[in-house]
């Protein structure tokens, strides 16, 4: 039996992993003296003709960042995926050089304590 595994059912631990990875690169981590950043998901896509270049690109604009994302691609899912401080959501995506931005997300990231969830959701 084959067994395929979805980026929706990775994605959990490889965020784990990442915010663990990016922690020593400085991306993860509170930088120290900007409270006023924000953690971001940050991602962008390209199509499998796109890949190689679109790599390249964001290696090239920025090593640590390109070094601290996580990539679907070899999984057919051409997406990278990296935890980052910003002021905004403008700001994250701007890391990006400017040809993988057409597309790319920045969500704001939020911890919850168990009893904030709980809260949130009326109890349940």
């Amino acid at each position: 039996m084959k067994y395929v595994l979805s980026l929706a059912a990775l994605l959990p631990v490889a965020l784990t992993l990442q915010m663990l990875a990016g922690a020593s690169a400085g991306l993860a981590a509170d930088p120290a003296g900007r409270a006023e950043r924000h953690r971001y998901l940050l991602s962008t896509s390209h199509t499998p003709e796109q890949c190689v270049d679109s790599l390249r690109r964001v290696a090239e604009k920025d090593k640590r960042l390109f070094e601290s994302m996580d990539w679907g691609c070899k999984a057919g899912e051409h997406v990278g995926y990296a935890m980052v401080w910003a002021k905004s959501p403008d700001e994250a995506v701007m890391r990006l050089p400017d040809t993988e931005r057409t597309g790319a997300k920045a969500v704001l990231m939020t911890r919850f304590a168990v009893e904030q969830a709980r809260r949130m959701h009326g109890g349940h």
